[in-house]
């Protein structure tokens, strides 16, 4: 049995208790659970910056789409910590369907957030410093939820281009039957799941997904993942022409809906992934 400690942000929500209980919306506390009810984790301690090192292994889990210099910093500080190299997620950064005014893209365009998840993250501990007469740890963030579609380049607003919060990407679906799709690969170490989901709307959410199927990982994207550093997380991702494009990458997924026991051997799998993972990495 071993110490980890999860290194979270001043103004993040990792955990909640109620009623003496502790919940989380975050798939890590919950594989974390898994583990300790196995006995295979003794304690998880939540740190930060300023606060001495309980154990040896840490994981970084600051959702926020950039880490902080000075949590980089206290990372460093642990032997060994997952993570540790993810520190830019923008989408700027990461996407491989990202465009500027010097690309010549003939096709159709997606404008949407430059930060994971609309901004809400950022935005979100921005309030709690607030509430605690803090200063706020992201200045510069806001909240953008549209995903907006143009027909060409040419048609985007200038005001696009001047929000440092917004992106704009070649727009790439697949398409099914006049349907729409796209991937989600969820991994933790050597452990992954990977399902392609068909919508008939161009922007795919959970609630107007019509199908779901299991879908392989390409080689291509996995040297993607080992570039950007990733131990655990979330990319989503389409193939065009053959080639994978990757979209967006979470390294604090949350939960995803349950559904009965294709959940619980998901959560399994992934915690195993996660035990050997800590295993190896501590040897």
């Amino acid at each position: 049995m071993q110490d980890v400690s999860i290194i979270t942000h001043q103004f993040d929500d990792f955990v909640t208790q109620h009623d003496n209980k502790y919940s989380s919306e975050y798939l890590l506390f919950t594989l974390l659970t898994v583990l300790n009810q196995r006995g295979q984790i003794n304690k998880i301690h939540l740190t930060q910056p300023g606060m001495p090192p309980k154990s040896s292994i840490a994981i970084l889990h600051i959702d926020a789409s950039i880490i902080p210099d000075n949590y980089l910093e206290y990372a460093s500080k642990f032997p060994l910590c997952l993570n540790r190299n993810v520190t830019d997620i923008t989408k700027k950064v990461v996407s491989g369907a990202t465009i500027t005014d010097n690309d010549c893209w003939p096709g159709p365009c997606i404008v949407k957030s430059n930060l994971n998840y609309y901004g809400i993250p950022e935005s979100l501990m921005n309030d709690r410093a607030k509430l605690a007469n803090k200063s706020v740890p992201f200045p510069a963030a806001s909240i953008n939820r549209e995903y907006s579609i143009y027909r060409t380049y040419s048609e985007i607003p200038a005001s696009v281009f001047s929000n440092q919060n917004l992106t704009v990407e070649k727009f790439v679906p697949e398409v099914e039957d006049n349907c729409y799709a796209i991937r989600h690969w969820v991994f933790c170490g050597e452990k992954e799941h990977c399902s392609r989901y068909v919508s008939e709307n161009k922007v795919i959410k959970g609630n107007n997904v019509v199908k779901k199927i299991r879908s392989e990982i390409p080689d291509a994207l996995r040297k993607i993942r080992e570039e950007l550093g990733f131990d655990f997380g979330k990319f989503d991702f389409v193939i065009h022409d053959g080639k994978p494009i990757l979209f967006d990458s979470n390294k604090t997924p949350g939960l995803p809906p349950y559904n009965g026991d294709e959940t619980k051997r998901a959560i399994n799998n992934l915690a195993d992934g996660l035990q050997a993972l800590l295993s190896e990495k501590n040897s």
